[in-house]
């Protein structure tokens, strides 16, 4: 049951867990907010996503 006193917020686009979406979800809730959330699974199945495995730095931009 929800609590009456505690914020409500609905996030939309948390199909991936290392997405933005989902880390604002997370945070919501680890800070005392009710979430709920939507995704849509076949959007993310169908997209090439990169993530950095790491920061590669230029001499000159140190």
């Amino acid at each position: 049951m929800l609590d009456a006193l505690r914020p409500v917020e609905l996030v939309a686009g948390v199909g991936r867990s290392v997405g933005i979406g989902a880390g604002v979800a997370r945070r919501l809730a680890h800070t005392g907010w009710n979430v709920a959330f939507t995704y849509w699974t076949p959007y993310d199945a169908r997209m090439v996503w990169v993530a950095p495995t790491s920061v590669q730095v230029s001499e000159g931009q140190r």
